[in-house]
C-alpha cells in the first residue's frame, strides 16, 4: 500500500466517483452499518468551508463528548467494483478531515480504510489514528494494484471507537468527500509544494526540468494575466501554468496537469503541460494573510495571498505597470497591474485598504532572490477603490470668493 498526502492520479477511467452532492444518503448501492445505537451512523452533511473539494460531505461522529466511554464501530461501504475491467493500475482517492485541530479521537480509536472481494474478509489499506487528526483537508491516494484481480470489490470506511477520557468539550466528526476509484496509467501526482521544492535554498526548484504531475484548483484562469498562463493551487502551494489551454478553464476548476518544472525570471512555472478537468466549482483556496516582509520572500509564490495596504503610490492605474506600496508596518512592496485585467483606468484607493492577489516574481537577478510582486486579478481583489464625485466642467470653472480663480483651486476633482 502506498499513501501520498495531497496526491491524485491521472485517470483513464473512473470506476467510482462519489462527491455526495445528492441528498440521498447513503448513495445508491452504498451501505451504512453500526454495532449498536450508541454509535452514530454516517450521514450526509452540507458545509461551505476553506480548501475543501465542495460543500457536500459524508460525516461520522467519532467522539461524543456526552459519552466518553462509548465502545463500538460504524461503517460506510461503497458500491461493488470490478477492478478487472480495465488494464493498468487502480487507485483509491479521497479527501478527509476532522472537526478540530487535535484531540478528535483517542489513542486507541482508529478509522480503517479496508477492501474486500467477498463482503466478508477485509484487507486493510490505511489506518487513520490520533496522530493524523487535523481539521485541515487532506487528500489521500492508495495504490490498489495488489487487488487488480478483485471483480466484486467493496471499500469501507470503518471506524472503531474505544473508551476515552474527556478529549474535547465539543463533539468531533470525521469528514469524507470526493471518493474515487480510478484506473490509471501509473503516473503519480505529487503535491505542488513538493514538485517545486527548494531544499538547498538556492532560489531554483530542485526538480528543474523534471516532468511531474500535480493537481490543483484554478485561482486565476487563462485570460486574467494572459491567454497563455493560469495559476492553480493545492494545500501545499501554487504555481503558474504557462502554455496553451485546449480545455476552457474558470475559477474553481479542479485539474490534474502533467508538465515540466521550469522557471522564468524567478517565477516557477509548469511548461509543456497537458491537463484534464477533474471537477468544476470546487472551493477556491482562501487567500493567505501575509505582510510585506513575507511578500518579499519566496514564501507562497504562486499562491493566493492577502495583505493590508496603508498606501499605494498610484492615482489612475495604468496597464502593465508596477506600483510601490506599503503595508501597515510601513514595509514597501510591489503591486503589478496587468493589462489583461479590468483594473487599468481605475482610481487607486486613497486610504488604507486590503488587497488580494497572486504572489508573483519577475527578476533579472542571479540568484533570483528579488522582484517579488503582488498581482491582483480584478477590481474585486481590492476591498475598495476610490470612487470620486463627478463634477461638470462648468462647475469646476466657476470662480470662488475672489471672483477669478476656481472655487476648487488646489482640490482633486473628477470631470
Amino acid at each position: 500500500m502506498n499513501l501520498f498526502v495531497s496526491v491524485i492520479m491521472i485517470g483513464q477511467a473512473n470506476l467510482l466517483n462519489e462527491s455526495f452532492t445528492n441528498a440521498q444518503f447513503p448513495p445508491a448501492g452504498w451501505d451504512t452499518l453500526r454495532s449498536d445505537t450508541t454509535m452514530g451512523n454516517w450521514y450526509h452533511y452540507t458545509y461551505t468551508g476553506p480548501s475543501g473539494p465542495d460543500s457536500f460531505q459524508a460525516r461520522l461522529r467519532v467522539y461524543d463528548a456526552a459519552d466518553t466511554l462509548r465502545t463500538g464501530w460504524s461503517t460506510l461501504k461503497t458500491i461493488n467494483l470490478d477492478l478487472t475491467t480495465s488494464p493498468g493500475t487502480e487507485s483509491l482517492f479521497f479527501w478527509y478531515r476532522f472537526s478540530q485541530a487535535s484531540n478528535n479521537i483517542g489513542p486507541d480509536d482508529t478509522m480503517f480504510i479496508d477492501i474486500t472481494n467477498n463482503d466478508s474478509t477485509w484487507s486493510n489499506l490505511l489506518k487513520i489514528g490520533q496522530g493524523a487528526d487535523t481539521n485541515v483537508w487532506q487528500i489521500a491516494n492508495i495504490d490498489l494494484s495488489t487487488h487488480n484481480s478483485y471483480n466484486n470489490a467493496r471499500i469501507r470506511f470503518h471506524y472503531e471507537d474505544q473508551p476515552n477520557d474527556s478529549l474535547n468539550q465539543w463533539n468531533c466528526n470525521f469528514w469524507l468527500d470526493s471518493v474515487r476509484v480510478t484506473n490509471t496509467g501509473g503516473a503519480i501526482i505529487i503535491p505542488i509544494g513538493q514538485a517545486f521544492e527548494d531544499l538547498d535554498s538556492n532560489y531554483i526548484p530542485d526538480h528543474l526540468n523534471s516532468v511531474v504531475t500535480v493537481t490543483g484548483v484554478v485561482t486565476a484562469p487563462p485570460g486574467i494575466f494572459s491567454d497563455i498562463e493560469a495559476y492553480i493551487q493545492d494545500s501545499t502551494g501554487g504555481v503558474n501554468l504557462f502554455g496553451d489551454f485546449n480545455i476552457p478553464l474558470d475559477y474553481g476548476d479542479s485539474i490534474v496537469a502533467n508538465g515540466t518544472v521550469d522557471q522564468y525570471r524567478g517565477k516557477n512555472e509548469l511548461t509543456n503541460f497537458t491537463y484534464s478537468l477533474v471537477q468544476q466549482n470546487a472551493t477556491i483556496p482562501t487567500p493567505i494573510d501575509i505582510n510585506a516582509n513575507t511578500l518579499n520572500t519566496e514564501l507562497y509564490e504562486g499562491s493566493l495571498v492577502r495583505i493590508k495596504v496603508s498606501y499605494i503610490d498610484a492615482f489612475i492605474f495604468g496597464s502593465n505597470e508596477n506600483y510601490n506600496a506599503w503595508d501597515t508596518l510601513d514595509i514597501p512592496f510591489i503591486v503589478r497591474i496587468d493589462s489583461y485585467t479590468d483594473i487599468p483606468g481605475s482610481i487607486a484607493p486613497q486610504d488604507t485598504f486590503t488587497l488580494v492577489g497572486i504572489k508573483g516574481q519577475y527578476t533579472y537577478s542571479s540568484p533570483p532572490n528579488d522582484g517579488y510582486q503582488l498581482m491582483p486579478r480584478a477590481t474585486t481583489d481590492f476591498s475598495h477603490l476610490y470612487e470620486p464625485i463627478l463634477y461638470n466642467i462648468s462647475d469646476v470653472q466657476s470662480p470662488g470668493n475672489d471672483g477669478v480663480t476656481s472655487k476648487y483651486v488646489d482640490s482633486l476633482v473628477t470631470v
